[in-house]
C-alpha cells in the first residue's frame, strides 16, 4: 500500500507519544484509520460504539486535517468537510489514497482551523477533566 501513497506521505510507524506530538508539530494531516470492529480486552468486546480516541483530540489540538474512518460514534465531535475529512468506504485503501491526492492545501488550512477551534472550546484537557468529575460526582 505504501508505494502507492504521493512521496510526501510518511509512514513512520509506532512512536512515543512525545515523539508523535512533535511529528505532529511538523505534519498537515493526521490518519485514523479504523475498523469495523476494534476489539479490546480479553473478551474481545467491540469499543467501536463508545470509543474517544485521545490522537483525535491531539490531532485536533495540533491544527491537523484529520481523514478518518466513517463511525457513527466520531460524528459526536467530528463533523465532515468541516472539522474532518470522513472516508465512507473506509475498507478499501485506494479510497484514502485518492481522498488524500484531492486534499488542497486550502482544506488543510481550513479544516484544521476548524478542528482547533472547536478542540479550544469544548476539548481542553481542562474541559474534558470537569466533564468527568461532574459525571462522577452525579453517580
Amino acid at each position: 500500500l505504501e508505494n502507492n501513497f504521493p512521496s510526501n506521505i510518511l509512514v513512520l510507524g509506532n512512536k512515543s507519544h512525545l515523539e508523535a506530538l512533535y511529528i505532529m508539530s511538523l505534519s498537515d494531516l493526521g490518519l485514523m484509520p479504523y475498523q469495523r470492529n476494534l476489539s479490546m480486552g480479553r473478551f474481545s468486546l467491540n469499543s467501536l460504539e463508545w470509543m474517544s480516541p485521545l490522537k483525535m483530540f491531539d490531532y485536533m489540538n495540533s491544527r491537523l486535517l484529520i481523514l478518518a474512518s466513517y463511525h457513527d460514534v466520531l460524528e459526536e465531535v467530528l463533523e465532515n468537510n468541516y472539522s474532518c475529512i470522513f472516508i465512507q468506504n473506509y475498507d478499501d485503501p485506494d479510497a484514502w489514497i485518492q481522498n488524500i491526492k484531492k486534499i488542497k492545501k486550502s482544506h488543510i488550512n481550513r479544516i484544521g482551523l476548524n478542528a482547533k477551534k472547536i478542540f479550544n472550546t469544548k476539548y481542553t484537557y481542562d474541559n474534558r477533566t470537569k466533564i468527568i468529575l461532574e459525571n462522577l460526582i452525579a453517580v
